[in-house]
């Protein structure tokens, strides 16, 4: 199943999964298969991440590799992450803001939204913000 690349594609991890005797629910796209096994590998890896963005162990450190390389440098501003998420799922956005941020987790609040945000990897300035949780109020 190997192409020559570091990572596998989506037909190859089913494969290997189903040789190895895993079987999944009936009616799964290859798609919905391949989260089953990154969410099972992330577990095996002590490595789950629970966010409001839904994003993996593996997903979350491959965008923080891209942010060091100068993509998507809006996630090093948490105001401007918290305006992409409420974008994301169709919400209006709002004015940010924050007191100055002395850690690598705060919370935003207004009379309609309470959004949480962290730094999982990168703790320091480089780090990317992600939202651990959303609440609307």
């Amino acid at each position: 199943i190997g192409c020559g690349v570091k990572y596998f594609s989506q037909d190859g991890v089913i494969k290997l999964a189903e040789y190895a005797g895993f079987t999944f629910e009936e009616g799964l796209s290859p798609a919905e298969k391949l989260k089953v096994i990154q969410k099972l590998m992330a577990v095996i890896k002590d490595k789950y991440i629970e966010n409001a963005e839904n994003m993996y162990y593996t997903q979350i450190r491959a965008l923080q590799y891209q942010v060091n390389q100068g993509h998507f440098p809006w996630r090093l501003d948490p105001a401007q992450v918290i305006n992409m998420f409420l974008s994301s799922i169709g919400e209006e956005t709002v004015t940010v803001r924050l007191p100055e941020i002395t850690s690598d987790k705060l919370t935003y609040e207004d009379s309609n939204i309470k959004i949480e945000l962290y730094k999982p990897l990168d703790k320091s300035e480089k780090g990317i913000w992600i939202v651990r949780s959303y609440t609307k109020l």
